[in-house]
């Protein structure tokens, strides 16, 4: 009789231990999908501490580069705003932007650099013609000379697609959107280049760009 309770005592011990630990073995499989779907729900964008798909870096004029023309800095049309002016002249400037966002030496961290926003203003007469260039260069060694930069393959947004829509009397708003963005390497310099081609009578002004990319640290 005694045997039997004692066995019957142990098979009950058996399973309250064998369900607490199906209970525990449950947790852990939840918690462990829970952390592989954080890892991998970004597809080729993986990893990291943070990961914000929404991150810009505002570039102002004066951290811009500009030749040929005059240009000077100016107070805006709107109060409190300022602007690098171009001189009204017949002339095609150039008009480089660096792109400040953060690079780093590890594949798939840093910033991812997807598009890129400009904005102007032109008055009193359109212009002859805009462009625009992404370009890519590798900074060098110490003692090597600067690479030749490689252009970049992008698209404009709808509103200025056209060369025509570029030109015209207005504030311009410019999107455009690298077609293989990317992340940026420690010793990557990326730029944009607008090749401005005033009329006689034209007068451009930058307000400055803004980089949008997504950001992994």
């Amino acid at each position: 009789m005694y045997t039997w309770l004692f066995v019957s005592m142990l098979v009950a011990a058996l399973l309250i231990v064998a369900a607490h630990n199906q209970d525990a073995l449950a947790r852990t499989l939840h918690a462990a999908r829970s952390k592989l779907h954080v890892l991998y729900r970004y597809g080729s964008e993986l990893g990291g501490y943070v990961h914000d798909t929404s991150m810009t870096q505002f570039i102002p004029p004066g951290q811009c580069h500009y030749i040929t023309g005059t240009w000077t800095d100016v107070a805006g049309s709107v109060a409190n705003t300022i602007v690098k002016e171009k001189t009204a002249a017949d002339t095609t400037s150039t008009l480089t932007i660096p792109i400040t966002i953060p690079q780093n030496s590890v594949g798939l961290k840093g910033g991812y650099l997807k598009s890129v926003d400009i904005w102007w203003t032109v008055t009193t007469a359109a212009l002859d013609a805009l462009t625009a260039t992404i370009y890519k260069a590798t900074l060098p060694a110490n003692g090597a000379a600067f690479s030749a930069p490689a252009s970049q393959a992008f698209t404009y947004d709808a509103g200025h697609d056209t060369a025509a829509e570029r030109l015209t009397l207005d504030e311009h708003k410019m999107t455009v959107t690298i077609t293989n963005p990317a992340w940026l390497d420690d010793d990557d310099l990326w730029t944009v280049q607008l090749s401005v081609d005033n009329a006689l009578t034209s007068v451009f002004r930058f307000h400055g760009a803004r980089a949008n990319f997504t950001l992994r640290l």
